[in-house]
């Protein structure tokens, strides 16, 4: 499956559902091998649709200067390695207890303005997970669900600016080669949180520790 049929299977799946949107939040990619730019057509709409029920519209820009005026935050998402590898490339069956597929950097007691992702990581544990699931899905479909979980989690992080971790869909601290079967979902306690920091109720303090 080519990824330009991966993205037309998305669109056609309900990603178009409306929620309220009341805040855009800028994201601003920076890729360390150009090529891995094309996953973008697909992950965007993915990432979007995650954060639509907290009324937030993600939106991908070239550069800062493009984002809008109104733009309630910019982020900054670096994704290390190479994005786009031939399967003959990727390394599957290897170890990844001790190997990070993201993370965000906190700064004397405050979450930085940056999420960063190993592609390689993540393409490493969509091999894994191609590897143990019966009906061997495509490496590509795969490997994009994972991006979803790792990119909407570092999100969370920063955008409730707290380094806390939980038992809900993007905020535990691990993931399973299973977890690309899962359809991330935002659950009430973050989308209501969210809204408060970014929408129109009223805004409640957030502390590290919470």
């Amino acid at each position: 499956m080519t990824w330009d049929a991966v993205s037309v299977l998305l669109v056609c799946t309900g990603l178009a559902q409306c929620h309220p949107v009341t805040t855009t939040v800028a994201l601003v990619p920076h890729f360390e091998k150009p090529l891995g730019q094309h996953i973008l057509r697909c992950l965007e709409p993915m990432i979007d649709k995650v954060f639509r029920p907290a009324g937030l519209s993600l939106a991908w820009y070239e550069n800062r200067r493009d984002a809008p005026a109104n733009t309630a935050r910019t982020l900054d998402v670096w994704f290390h390695g190479n994005c786009w590898p031939a399967p003959a490339e990727v390394s599957r069956g290897s170890p990844l207890d001790s190997l990070r597929m993201g993370w965000v950097l906190s700064r004397d007691g405050r979450i930085a303005e940056d999420v960063n992702v190993d592609c390689a990581v993540v393409m490493q544990l969509a091999a894994n997970a191609q590897i143990i699931t019966g009906n061997r899905p495509p490496l590509d479909v795969v490997f994009l669900r994972l991006m979803e979980h790792v990119v909407a989690h570092e999100l969370l992080h920063v955008l409730l600016m707290s380094a806390s971790h939980g038992g809900s869909e993007f905020s535990r601290p691990q993931m399973a080669a299973s977890d690309w079967r899962r359809i991330g979902r935002l659950t009430d306690v973050e989308v209501h949180l969210l809204r408060q920091l970014y929408g129109s109720e009223a805004p409640v303090a957030w502390t590290q520790n919470r």
